[in-house]
């Protein structure tokens, strides 16, 4: 089936996985550093500091996140997503609010709680009720995230310049709460008719390419997840960490914010068309088969970075990485249940997102904390190519490699 017919036919929980995911991107790194500059001048922070704030709010974030994601396969789907939805809300009125940067902390550990932990209802509903064509289902509703990556920038930035940035959250906000949850729920109505229980049991979780259903414990003593892991997490952990310091990357070769916002046209374009593509070679092919290869534009953009600074490298870079980032979005969103089945689906999908809180809270701080000693965005770009060949070698010789043939 092609992806036009599909949509057609699953369109009203295709829409709820899209709306979803649009809306965790209000809490995406991206977005919350288009603040950056506002945040630090009001509190006082430096590019170290923020990263500080930014990283104890994901590591608080963490630290609960495998039990909050587990819960999508024991609660009803509707009920689990307006009390997620509505943690993202409040955490937008916390950030308009906050007095001081020990509540920024809290405000930050509110969004990155709630709004990854939406983006797992997205991913886990639809690469647990479909499994012939997952590959396409998780693709489609993952372009929910470069859609708010395409339009959040200039919404921001418009906001603030006519409102504040206080007010700007507090704007924001309200379109949450009275679009994200009426919405979602409406786009549910009728859904266990058509795909079974939403809450997670047996019934909605037949699904699964997998010989037998893991349970999480299982997968942590897998060495199959640990050979994996750093791939799935390298796109993550690079773009992350540069994204959340953008102004100084920018600074630092010159290029406007103009320049910087127009490339991340670019960035949105490359991720759309990436995720589609990566979605049909899933179908074909399988993610296990996809994973060593990539994160290989994101290698050469970070080799772009290291050695040059003319305005197009910009451009070049952002394109390249969101190659590498819409590739991801897919391959990641399907590689669990391909591996491990779908009755444990939540609870497999939560230990990776803890993994991954974790591993995007450190990378950010640590990268900070270079930048204030002076380590240039070139070195930085070589430690991150660096990284990307050592996670594909893992893959690729050892023990989880991809089978020769699927």
């Amino acid at each position: 089936m092609n992806y036009l017919a599909f949509t057609v036919e699953h369109r009203r929980f295709l829409g709820f996985g899209l709306l979803l995911a649009f809306g965790s991107s209000f809490a995406q790194t991206l977005f919350i550093g288009l603040f950056g500059a506002d945040l630090r001048a009001e509190f006082a922070l430096s590019h170290g500091e923020f990263g500080l704030v930014y990283s104890l709010g994901t590591l608080a974030g963490a630290a609960i996140v495998m039990w909050l994601g587990g819960l999508i396969d024991r609660l009803d789907l509707r009920l689990y997503t307006v009390l997620v939805a509505g943690g993202l809300v409040g955490a937008f009125f916390l950030v308009a609010a906050a007095p001081s940067a020990a509540v920024l902390v809290v405000a930050i550990f509110a969004l990155r709680t709630s709004g990854p932990t939406l983006r797992h209802i997205a991913i886990t509903s639809m690469a647990r009720f479909f499994t012939a064509e997952r590959g396409k289902a998780v693709s489609i509703i993952w372009l929910g995230l470069p859609l708010g990556e395409a339009i959040l920038p200039a919404v921001a930035v418009t906001l603030t310049a006519a409102i504040g940035w206080r007010m700007t959250w507090v704007a924001l906000g309200v379109a949450l709460a009275g679009g994200l949850i009426p919405i979602s729920l409406w786009l549910l109505r009728g859904h266990e008719a058509r795909y079974g229980d939403g809450g997670g049991s047996a019934a909605g979780a037949a699904g699964g390419d997998a010989a037998r259903h893991w349970s999480h414990r299982e997968v942590l003593r897998d060495p199959r997840f640990w050979c994996f892991l750093p791939t799935v997490l390298a796109e993550a952990v690079i773009i992350v960490s540069l994204l959340l310091h953008q102004a100084y990357l920018a600074s630092s070769k010159g290029w406007s914010p103009a320049l910087m916002a127009a490339g991340f046209v670019g960035f949105a374009v490359s991720t759309v068309t990436a995720t589609l593509v990566a979605g049909e070679l899933i179908d074909r092919l399988s993610a296990v088969r996809l994973l060593p290869y990539y994160n290989l534009p994101l290698a050469a953009g970070l080799l772009l970075l290291a050695g040059f600074s003319e305005p197009v490298i910009a451009f070049a870079f952002l394109i390249l990485a969101g190659i590498c980032t819409g590739a991801n979005r897919s391959v990641s969103s399907a590689l669990w249940s391909e591996l491990y089945g779908a009755t444990h689906l939540g609870a497999i999908r939560s230990v990776f997102l803890t993994i991954f809180m974790l591993a995007t809270a450190a990378a950010p701080a640590f990268v900070g904390w270079l930048l204030d000693r002076a380590v240039s965005v070139e070195t930085l770009s070589l430690l991150g190519a660096a990284y990307i060949a050592a996670s594909t070698l893992l893959v690729l010789v050892g023990p989880g490699r991809p089978p020769k043939r699927v």
